[in-house]
């Protein structure tokens, strides 16, 4: 039985999503984390093999970043971290949305970091509101990536939220 072409799903995502922001920026937001989290992992390397195998698959427009765990935990466990989790927002107003900040790395290991800061085409900073809704920020300078004008970005399509699938991973 063929689909009807008006009951085909809609994209939602374009590719287009995310956006550049600040050294300035995506600094702070890492230093809010790792105090909330000091004991905690803080960033990830993933080579550019594996990035450009998943990128070249037949329809892929981007990355997704799932947070994970290795360990399950115990029914004690989870009534603990609830409790926690309770006191922390509701107790000590810790709270805060836990972002992903990408740069490029070299093969040293360093990261490719702005060295003059952030340049907006809009003569604004990002740091301007700081709002962290799924919102355009300013946008960086995308010519040549010498060393001050590498980017840096943050995730802008969080899940769940418009086109978060249900799968696994996403725990639905």
């Amino acid at each position: 039985m063929e689909k009807n072409p008006s009951q085909e799903p809609r994209p939602v995502l374009t590719g287009e999503e995310a956006d550049p922001i600040s050294l300035e920026q995506a600094a702070a937001w890492t230093s809010y984390y790792r105090e909330r989290y000091p004991d905690e992992v803080v960033s990830y390397f993933f080579g550019i093999n594996i990035i450009n195998e998943i990128t070249r698959q037949d329809g892929c427009v981007g990355l997704r970043v799932y947070y994970a765990n290795s360990k399950p935990l115990s029914s004690f466990q989870k009534f603990i971290v609830s409790i926690s989790n309770f006191l922390r927002k509701t107790v000590a107003n810790a709270e805060g949305e836990k972002h992903l900040i990408v740069v490029g790395a070299d093969r040293y290991g360093h990261d490719q970091l702005p060295e003059n800061g952030h340049k907006s085409l809009r003569g604004k900073s990002d740091m301007e509101g700081f709002d962290t809704g799924v919102t355009k920020r300013s946008v960086m300078y995308a010519g040549e990536k010498t060393p001050e004008h590498y980017t840096i970005a943050e995730q802008a399509t969080p899940c769940p939220g418009p086109g978060c699938p249900k799968n696994q991973l996403t725990g639905s």
